[in-house]
């Protein structure tokens, strides 16, 4: 789309921000748009026989790539070979369906067809020799179209935008034969629980034994078989073995001891007497499972079970329809695929009864010259990082997980600090989310100490697994996240909600101001100062491995002092301080003075060229003065500590050290540390990592747009994937680390430590947050002194974005904006004019009216307009007729 057409259609309900070839492919597909006007990836490989579609996992080499289909409640993962997995994390984290062939569970999300006497799965393996299939990962959803023998068969397993626990599962068959045909569709899901209790190790031998513990867990539990014929739901009811064993269902606990039901629901009518379905897995599948599939009248004998153990007996949820098709009919069928308490499914199943017309999902959107694959991988961070979202009812709230092997596999939803950088985006996306996952991390905060868990496991149960247990960095991310929230969105009456402390069940309360302030007392008292006036660094700050660079641990967690922390309380506290100043003075000077004494404690540390990495605690030597960590540069710069000369000779040093020898992103250290259990060039011993890519390629940007704009392309997946086609995570979604160009396994990523991230690749949230996050920084969109200020450090001056809360588009000469506020109240504005616009020349109307502004010292046009709620303020700036 032309940058001129985008701007004239800024305003506009639908409005397209990509366009042009394709770009970032890999190897495995393409990108595509899809009918809803969408992108999508088109998955060509044939997975079985090429072999750039194996990677190293533990133990061993795989071929399964998958895609994240989600929305508030549920995610799925959508496997090339055709099955889709379902997890609910509504009482701590658990796969319903696992995959297991080895003991004849096979998932679900695919169809057995009947057809002229043969039967076969919609598998990608399983598929008839003369069968084509085509498949599709999408924005919520996964689709396969198999045509064989004149017969098409689309498949389409959706995440309804929202909140439901379900998948939308529609099978549309089309006949493409002369003569009629007869057709049966067996709807295939598995019952297979795997409750994610922790596993604080999953590398290797120890992870099996985790494993094994995790499949002996449903021991515990019995399974119910029951068929509701007035809704048309079969469901699997779990309950505990031994129910006075176990503690109510409001008490914290490492396993889910009351899990909800898994059902399947006819979404089209069936007749009263219905019987073509099957919940007996035993009698579904004999010893061959899947390579003697059930027959077409065997498939589904309506036969239901009691009390069958949960560990042993097998379950499955199945569907048999007979369809006659004429020449050239089509015939579609809807099913609902999810879990829920008994009780509920009722309401469920009767919401999605009717299909529900396409609704655009809250995205940024970005028009940038001759970018169009930007704007398309932009809506696909969007979808991705609101996918990420779950439910927890232990704290009544959303949260954005980490995901990756963090979640997946390990079982932690953590850590606190990944919430808030979330978070940061979330606020210009979806408000409304970005403020339930602050409550969720404050109802999960100490009323004590004021202190954040670093992760959550189980229903409700907190963990620091040992060794973040002293976690220092908490505190500062979950301020500079409400900071965020707060002075962009205005809705200060925010600061006086009541939200529980931890647990939410005890009663301790407090408003949002107070934990707030709790938090900052816990940073300042807590955590604390060492001998250099630094922060103290724990057991870690950002950089969870600190520990591993210290030859005495215990001195580094009790003295050890950290440059990360200090120059990230000049962003976060001084932000903070601006949003809450009208509310409580004294708290806003006592933030703004912490601040203060922090960069001056920070300037100390400048090592030539860059700043150290602080202190270990057991000599007055300070690490990093020989060796550059990119993790902790870019905050002394966004919070102004260094004058300009200091960060023209930083950014040189990033660029020549860790930029220009990457093909994508910065290492995360230079020179790498030789020392045991540190690879050098993967993990943070000389990585890449997305959370430092987003900080480098926002504070660059203060400096060097054109520079900042550069390293911001690179770290994108289309980057990426254009320098490493053959590496299916960096295509469409990725980890939060990969391993530098130098390293023996250069793209893929690491396998060190507990965690051997090559096993869960991709949906690690730090891939999809920060390039959403840079392009709203780049753009030049920040809270800044009470205004919402729009400053673009982009090397171009046409250019437009849009989000659901703001939105700003240039031309040289023009300019247009809008902002829709969530709450009441005046809210004020300072907008950067076009380059090629005479300020004192300039007019400015807000909602189709002429009103004066003022220029501030820094060439910006202020402005002031009251709103109410959910009413967008529009505004556009151009040259004033003679």
């Amino acid at each position: 789309m032309d940058l001129s057409d985008a701007f004239r259609t800024f305003f506009d309900e639908s409005w397209p921000p990509f366009d042009g070839p394709p770009h970032g492919n890999g190897s495995f597909g393409r990108w595509i748009t899809d009918r809803c006007g969408q992108p999508a990836y088109a998955y060509e490989m044939d997975q079985s026989t090429d072999p750039r579609a194996a990677y190293r996992v533990s133990g061993g080499a795989s071929r399964d790539h998958w895609h994240l289909v989600g929305n508030d409640r549920i995610a799925a993962t959508a496997h090339n070979g055709g099955y889709v997995q379902v997890y609910d994390w509504t009482r701590g984290p658990k796969i319903l369906n696992r995959w297991d062939p080895g003991a004849r569970h096979y998932a679900g999300g695919f169809r057995f067809i009947g057809l002229d006497g043969a039967v076969f799965a919609t598998l990608w393996d399983r598929l008839p020799e003369e069968a084509a299939q085509r498949r599709t990962f999408g924005i919520g959803y996964f689709e396969k179209a198999t045509e064989y023998q004149g017969l098409v068969v689309t498949e389409r397993i959706e995440a309804p935008q929202g909140d439901d626990p379900v998948l939308v599962s529609t099978t549309l068959l089309e006949n493409r034969r002369d003569a009629p045909v007869d057709v049966s569709v067996v709807e295939f899901w598995d019952v297979n629980l795997r409750q994610l209790t922790p596993a604080p190790i999953i590398s290797r031998g120890v992870g099996r034994f985790f494993e094994w513990r995790r499949r002996r867990l449903n021991r515990r539990f019995v399974m119910d078989a029951a068929w509701d014929p007035a809704i048309g739901a079969l469901r699997v009811d779990l309950a505990a073995a031994h129910p006075g064993r176990v503690p109510g269902p409001e008490t914290p606990a490492y396993v889910d001891y009351h899990p909800k039901s898994v059902f399947l629901a006819a979404l089209d009518p069936v007749p009263e007497s219905f019987n073509g379905f099957a919940a007996d897995g035993a009698r579904f599948f004999d010893e061959a499972g899947l390579d003697n599939p059930p027959g077409v009248r065997g498939a589904a004998d309506a036969q239901l079970f009691a009390k069958r153990s949960a560990y042993a007996g097998h379950a499955v949820l199945a569907f048999r329809r007979a369809v006659r098709l004429g020449p050239g009919e089509h015939a579609s069928l809807r099913y609902l695929y999810g879990y829920e308490r008994s009780e509920q499914i009722p309401e469920l199943v009767a919401r999605h009864r009717q299909p529900s017309a396409h609704r655009r999902r809250a995205a940024l959107e970005l028009a940038a010259p001759g970018l169009g694959w930007l704007g398309r991988e932009l809506l696909w961070h969007a979808y991705y990082l609101e996918a990420g979202a779950f439910y927890q009812e232990f704290y009544d709230a959303h949260f954005v997980d980490q995901g990756s092997a963090y979640g997946y596999l390990h079982g932690l939803s953590g850590a606190t600090r990944d919430f808030a950088l979330y978070a940061l985006p979330m606020v210009y996306l979806r408000p409304a989310l970005a403020k339930d996952m602050l409550r969720f991390s404050m109802r999960a905060q100490s009323p004590r100490t004021g202190r954040f868990p670093y992760s959550h496991v189980g229903h409700g149960r907190l963990c620091g697994f040992v060794v973040h247990s002293l976690s220092s960095d908490l505190d500062l991310f979950f301020l500079w996240a409400l900071s965020e929230y707060l002075a962009v969105t205005r809705d200060l009456a925010f600061l006086r909600e009541s939200v529980a402390f931890y647990p939410p069940t005890a009663g301790h309360t407090g408003t949002v101001l107070e934990h707030a302030q709790a938090a900052f007392r816990h940073l300042t008292d807590k955590v604390g100062l060492g001998a250099h006036g630094l922060l103290r660094c724990g057991s870690g700050d950002w950089n969870d491995q600190t520990l591993v660079f210290s030859r005495c641990p215990l001195l580094t967690v009790l003295r050890g002092e950290s440059t990360f922390n200090a120059g990230l309380a000049t962003v976060a506290l001084p932000a903070l301080a601006g949003a809450v100043e009208e509310v409580d003075a004294d708290f806003a000077a006592a933030l703004r003075a912490f601040a203060h004494g922090q960069a001056q404690a920070l300037k100390a540390c400048w090592a030539s060229d860059w700043v150290g990495r602080g202190y270990l605690g057991y000599s007055s030597k300070m690490i990093g003065a020989d060796r550059i960590f990119t993790d902790t540069q870019p905050f002394g710069v966004l919070g102004g500590v260094w004058d300009e000369p200091q960060a023209q000779r930083l950014f040189d040093t990033i660029r020549k050290r860790c930029v220009d020898p990457q093909p994508a992103g910065a290492l995360s250290m230079c020179p790498p540390v030789k020392r045991r259990l540190l690879q050098p060039g993967s993990d943070t011993n000389g990585g890449t990592w997305a959370a430092i890519d987003s900080w480098i390629a926002w504070a660059w940007s203060e400096l060097d747009p054109q520079r900042a704009w550069d390293f911001y392309l690179s770290t994108t997946l289309a980057a990426r994937a254009e320098a490493y086609p053959d590496t299916w995570y960096g295509v469409w979604s990725g980890p939060d680390a990969y391993n530098a160009h130098y390293h023996p396994r250069p793209a893929e990523t690491f396998d060190v430590s507990v965690t051997p991230m090559t096993d869960f690749p991709v949906m690690n949230m730090n891939r999809h947050s920060g390039p959403i996050l840079d392009a709203i920084k780049l753009a030049g969109i920040r809270p800044r002194d009470g205004r919402i200020v729009i400053d673009p450090h982009l090397p171009f001056d046409a250019f437009a974005i849009r989000l659901p809360l703001i939105g700003a588009a240039y031309l040289p000469d023009r300019h247009r904006g809008y902002y829709t506020p969530i709450v009441d109240g005046a809210f004020r504005f300072a907008i950067r004019p076009p380059a090629a616009l005479d300020p004192q020349r300039a007019t400015l109307a807000v909602n189709g009216s002429t009103i004066p502004f003022e220029l501030d010292q820094d060439g910006l046009i202020r402005f002031d307009a009251p709103a109410q709620a959910n009413q967008r303020i529009t505004w556009e700036i151009e040259t004033r007729n003679a």
